[in-house]
């Protein structure tokens, strides 16, 4: 499996990324770029990036992976976090992809909040498709099921308490700041008419339509169930949902 660990300049620092090549001829080349989802949700979706990159490149893709500031191997600590500054890691990733391997035909798949930043970052761009994977549709709303969360799984180890002695609030094993907070719950899935593709959702839920814009609102039998505490920790291997974004990458869904 031809695989390569490179790191993305930026002015700040440089970004960690996982670069697949194609390991099957196409006409014309494609590619797709894998938006990771908050830190909090990584370690549960890791496995399933890694899967869905390997299968793209058996059917002819070239991915991209990457980490955003202040997360993996990337630079920066939880202090650089920000909604505008992860956006503007999608930005350059996608550029990357472009400009150091010479893929113009790109789609985007983006898992839960990475698949709404994506969309934020990148709508208007020359784009084949996106592909949103469980996406957050409101920020504020993700907030507070972090905050539940947090506060369960504080609760059943109580010598650990959901604030650290110097006072950040923690969220989750992450020291938060108060940018990245403001920003995300202001954050609202909106998906404008240049926007194209599919939404992926693991479960039925009241807060998506069976299209948002030009999106198509596609229903999985493959609960992940994302609000559960217990499952962040475990690795997830989600072959329904992996399977309808191939197909959706391939524009057979």
């Amino acid at each position: 499996m031809s695989q390569e660990g490179l790191f993305i300049p930026m002015k700040e620092g440089q970004l960690f990324a996982i670069y697949q090549a194609a390991l099957m001829e196409k006409e014309m080349s494609e590619g797709v770029l894998i938006v990771p989802p908050a830190p909090f949700e990584m370690r549960r979706t890791q496995r399933a990036q890694r899967n869905l990159a390997q299968n793209l490149s058996k059917k002819g893709f070239h991915t991209l992976r990457f980490d955003y500031r202040g997360t993996g191997d990337s630079f920066g600590t939880s202090t650089d976090w920000s909604i505008q500054n992860w956006m503007a890691d999608i930005r350059a990733a996608a550029d990357h992809l472009r400009n150091a391997f010479g893929i113009q035909r790109i789609s985007v798949v983006g898992t839960r909040l990475g698949g709404t930043l994506a969309l934020k970052a990148l709508e208007g761009q020359a784009l084949r498709r996106f592909i949103l994977w469980d996406p957050i549709v409101r920020g504020k709303d993700y907030y507070a099921q972090l905050e539940e969360s947090h506060r369960f799984l504080v609760s059943r180890e109580s010598d650990k308490p959901p604030y650290d002695r110097g006072g950040r609030l923690q969220c989750l094993g992450f020291a938060l700041n108060e940018t990245w907070i403001a920003e995300l719950k202001e954050l609202v899935l909106d998906p404008g008419a240049s926007a194209r593709g599919f939404i992926i959702q693991s479960e039925k839920r009241n807060d998506l339509m069976s299209e948002m814009g030009n999106l198509k609102v596609v229903t999985i039998d493959d609960d992940q169930q994302w609000a559960d505490p217990i499952l962040l920790q475990m690795q997830s291997f989600a072959h329904p949902s992996l399977t309808a974004i191939e197909k959706a990458c391939e524009g057979k869904l």
